[in-house]
């Protein structure tokens, strides 16, 4: 025997299965994923720069809209400026709560056009002094300030610089001036360096970038982390197109460029990233990769070797036998061919197959016939030429035998149908298959066309069958004590439509929920009953269920149970409706108990996950409603003897509380906030809402009328904490206004003394 040969064939043909897809995906790593990866990362520091750039929009924004905001408000106009001597008190107001909710500001001033002054959040300041003592910009001075501002007609934005003096703060402040048309003034806001800064930082990610923010005329208005080259070479690094990750030489280094545009057409941005960083990052990923390539291709060279062995040694194993058998197996043959060899000899020896093999193979050939891949008789039959299986008759029908798997009984030993089978084979061929995992049995029934159990007029009789499979059952659950649902396809005459008629058996047993447990269900009785009939869904009843579980009326929820349970029991032939209307009825009941509190708990008296009856569904019905029926009986003597006076107590000593309301009340009383509603109502003739209104207005009026309290601390005597929620109530009560109401109670007080 050649020694290890087809070790060695089986130890190569892995090697050459792993190791081949292997260099394939190496290769594709190499020149299509790292160029992916390589864009992906240029790609992701673009969408960070478009995020810097929106903050940095969002911030403009809220300085444009308090430019807008002011130039419409009164205190900001020259009117009030000129004329009110404490405007600049209220413009320093609003300039520092501006300041408080935008901590990157240093500092807004406030400057009418033709005007010297300047108002800030310190206070105000003139012309000559402020850009002299307080502020020094390389673009405004004491001289040229007055045309500066009168000439602005669009935002723009000064550079960063050292502005205050060092006794005030070194810090580099960015200033942007938005001029406002509607009131000739300008708003001068003083953004400190280190908002960019902490924008640009979050961007870097271990890559050094630079960041320039540019105006829109190009002119350089900060830069971040870079260095002189770059400022240098400023105009070769403006040149760059919009939106577009470019490759720029600058100072004899490679760079990657991108330029991005304001949304509000405020500013430039644009990134400045190392390709050197890139590259770094690329070959870091790509020594990651072909070092896990390395160890998966190690690994499974271990893991080949391994399975490789564990392969051979039973084809080793069984060579060694096939020789041992003295078959006269030639030397020069492998393990594989030794075992053919001996194969082929015993073939020739021995033709039997074993009974457990016949089983396999006779079961194998009626799961075909189930499934209708026999076009005739005469094939099933050659296909089972020497399994001792064959059919006579011309006429098939399906019948499929249901257990009762969630009884409390053991599933029945196979050895009980083989003995129901046995029985219909008085009149019919019975093929039988175990469909374990469905808890069911499936007899194939076959009969010639012309039996003893068909009328003259040629119609099979279906109650002979019925009788049949009635005293099977019977037979059935005298041996188990359990049920079982026998469901019955059509007869048909050909072997391809076996199917169909299992599909029918499968469609009929299933009506079980509706029939019941020890129910014989044909499929043309099903489709006569529920083809021609229209349901009409029972609405209006789940409706008067619900409303009588919300107002206790027990009487009525007993009524209207019987009426839905009578159309479950005689009208609902409909599987899927049945079903639905059970779990509409239950589900009706649970909610209504939910919405008035009621403290009931069927969860723990029937926890059953699947229903397999109508019986079983109108149990758990009967038993829901019999549940709320009695724990209303039990309630009705609490809920009776409700104390109304008690009630109005109540109101009377806490209806000053603004948070006193219908809620609070039924809680103290330890009622839902619909049922104490519906039985307040029942007394006063009115809701508890409208009661605790008057009795405020009321209240008011007294207190309008015989004191000199104002009408926001009366509203809050009465219970109103907004003063206007008051006045409005009032007005809807009384018709008037409570001022209106005060002037006419003191005339007709005058009019008396």
């Amino acid at each position: 025997m050649k020694k290890n040969s087809i070790l060695f064939k089986y130890l190569i043909s892995y090697l050459l299965v792993l190791f081949i897809p292997l260099f394939i995906l190496s290769a594709i790593i190499k020149y299509y994923f790292i160029k992916t990866y390589s864009e992906s990362v240029l790609k992701q520091k673009a969408m960070q720069i478009q995020q810097i750039k929106s903050s940095i929009d969002i911030q403009l924004n809220q300085l444009h809209n308090f430019a807008i905001q002011s130039s419409s408000k009164n205190i900001f106009s020259r009117y009030n400026i000129e004329n009110n001597p404490s405007s600049f008190n209220d413009i320093m107001k609003e300039i520092r709560y501006f300041i408080h909710i935008n901590a990157n500001l240093q500092e807004v001033i406030f400057h009418l056009k033709d005007s010297d002054i300047y108002y800030m959040s310190s206070g105000t300041s003139k012309n000559d002094y402020i850009f002299t003592n307080i502020m020094n910009y390389e673009e405004i001075s004491k001289d040229n300030s007055l045309a500066f501002f009168s000439n602005l007609d669009a935002p723009i934005w000064l550079k960063a610089q050292t502005v205050y003096n060092r006794s005030i703060s070194n810090e580099n402040i960015i200033t942007y001036i938005v001029p406002c048309i509607m009131n000739e003034s300008v708003i001068i806001y003083q953004i400190t360096t280190s908002f960019f800064n902490r924008l640009f930082a979050e961007n870097e990610d271990n890559i050094e970038s630079s960041v320039l923010l540019l105006g829109m005329d190009n002119r350089l208005i900060y830069a971040y982390n870079t260095d002189k080259d770059f400022l240098n070479n400023l105009e070769t690094i403006i040149a760059v197109d919009t939106g577009v990750m470019k490759e720029v030489a600058v100072a004899g280094n490679d760079y990657y460029i991108y330029k991005t545009v304001s949304d509000l057409k405020s500013f430039v941005l644009m990134e400045i990233i190392p390709k050197s960083f890139i590259e770094e990052h690329v070959n870091k990923f790509s020594q990651i990769y072909h070092v896990g390539l390395i160890v998966i291709g190690l690994l499974g060279m271990l893991v080949i070797y391994w399975q490789t062995i564990a392969n051979y040694n039973p084809i080793k194993k069984l060579g060694n036998t096939a020789r041992a058998a003295n078959l006269k197996i030639p030397e020069h043959l492998n393990a594989l061919e030794s075992i053919e060899f001996a194969i082929e000899n015993l073939s020739k020896n021995s033709s039997k197959i074993p009974e457990r093999d016949v089983e396999a193979m006779r079961e194998l050939k009626l799961f075909h016939l189930l499934r209708g891949q026999y076009k005739s008789v005469d094939e099933f039959n050659n296909d089972c030429k020497g399994l001792d299986m064959f059919v006579l008759g011309n006429r098939f029908r399906v019948v499929v035998l249901l257990t009762e798997f969630n009884s409390e009984y053991a599933l029945p030993e196979p050895q009980i149908f083989d003995q129901l089978r046995d029985m219909m084979r008085i009149d019919y061929e019975v093929f039988m298959l175990e469909y374990l995992e469905q808890f069911s049995y499936i007899f194939i029934l076959s009969r010639e066309e012309h039996s003893s159990i068909e009328h003259s007029d040629g119609e099979y009789s279906k109650n002979e069958l019925e009788k049949r499979l009635r005293f099977l059952q019977m037979h059935y659950k005298e041996i188990t004590g359990s049920s079982l649902t026998i469901g019955i396809g059509y007869e048909y005459n050909n072997t391809g439509d076996i199917l169909l008629s299992y599909n029918e058996a499968k469609n009929a047993v299933n009506y079980k929920l509706v029939r019941g447990a020890d129910s014989i269900i044909f499929h043309n009785d099903i489709h006569r009953n529920i083809s021609p009939i229209h349901y009409a869904y029972p609405k209006a009843e789940l409706d008067s269920l619900y409303y009588a579980i919300i107002n206790g009326n027990t009487t009525k929820i007993e009524f209207i149970t019987e009426i839905l349970i009578s159309l479950l029991r005689k009208e609902y032939h409909s599987l899927f409706l049945a079903k639905c209307l059970c779990y509409d009825v239950i589900n009706t009941a649970l909610r209504a108990v939910h919405d008035i509190n009621l403290s009931i708990s069927f969860f723990d008296k029937y926890n059953k996950s699947e229903f397999t009856s109508i019986d079983e569904f109108i149990q758990v019905v009967e038993m829901i409603c019999s549940e709320i029926i009695e724990c209303m009986d039990g309630n009705k003597k609490k809920y009776a003897s409700l104390d109304i006076n008690a009630v109005t107590a109540y109101i009377n000593e806490n209806y000053s509380d603004p948070n006193f309301c219908v809620s609070s009340l039924a809680d103290h009383f330890n009622m839902s906030i619909s049922n104490f509603s519906h039985q307040f109502k029942s007394y006063m003739s009115q809701n508890i809402s409208a009661y605790i209104n008057n009795i405020r207005i009321k209240t008011a009026k007294t207190l309008l009328a015989s004191t000199e309290l104002s009408v926001s601390d009366i509203a809050l005597q009465v219970g109103y904490i907004h003063s206007s929620s008051f006045v409005r109530k009032f007005k809807q009560a009384v018709g008037i206004t409570p001022g209106e109401f005060r002037m006419g109670s003191n005339i007709s007080l005058s009019i008396d003394k």
